[in-house]
């Protein structure tokens, strides 16, 4: 006689950066044993299993891979507590040498949202670029290697205003957006990196005491491996 199939509940998000529904559900306990291994993952480890998983908890309906990686951030803290629960055990190292055990609520996971923050930036009176949202591949490795600003300014441009002009870069080199990048004054490029910097975060607030010597951690976590537990 067959074993009986259990029902998985499903629930709804809105994704921060389109605010597009998206459906979802917990992951499995073949999946959960899968994610608890990638705390030694490579980079590529990460993003694929990641993006295997998103994909599977969403039915789908989605490309993991191509969502900006807040997005991803948000649905995967969902998925956590959805799949295992609210709760999530961290440790704050003190500078003292201790180590604080602190649980933290994952109902307290908000999205920062800078008001300065612009996905077109005007760089005089004649050039404006749009950007796009990094995606976990890229975030990975734009903050796992130094020296990868121009790299990851080159992923993210979608195209270039010239006047009345639109120029999409997809019908353009990389070596001709390196060129572009490299020609640009040092203040036209810091306004690439303040889109970087003021865009959208997935954070969780952490507050707590150090019993040893009573210094006070208010924290802010991002990312995605410590929601991996």
């Amino acid at each position: 006689m067959a074993l009986p199939k259990l029902e998985v509940p499903t629930f709804e998000t809105q994704l921060p950066s389109s605010k597009k529904v998206v459906k979802y559900r917990p992951f499995l306990v073949k999946e959960h044993k899968i994610l608890l291994m990638l705390a030694e993952g490579s980079a590529s480890d990460i993003t694929k299993v990641v993006v295997d998983l998103v994909n599977a908890c969403t039915f789908g309906k989605i490309k993991a891979d191509e969502l900006a990686f807040f997005d991803l951030v948000h649905l995967f803290v969902l998925l956590r507590k959805a799949s295992i629960g609210e709760m999530l055990q961290l440790n704050v190292n003190c500078e003292c040498g201790n180590q604080i055990e602190y649980t933290a609520n994952l109902n307290d996971v908000k999205v920062d949202l800078n008001p300065k923050h612009e996905a077109r930036i005007r760089l005089n009176r004649q050039i404006a670029i749009d950007m796009r949202y990094p995606v976990l591949a890229e975030s990975i490795e734009a903050y796992s290697q130094a020296g990868q600003e121009v790299d990851l300014a080159i992923a993210c441009i979608k195209g270039i205003h010239e006047g009345n002009e639109y120029h999409d870069v997809r019908e353009n080199s990389a070596d001709e957006l390196r060129a572009f990048i490299e020609d640009m004054n040092s203040a036209q490029f810091e306004k690439i990196r303040d889109f970087f910097i003021t865009m959208p975060k997935i954070s969780l607030p952490v507050n707590t005491q150090c019993p040893k010597c009573n210094k006070v951690h208010d924290l802010a976590i991002e990312g995605l491996d410590h929601f991996f537990v």
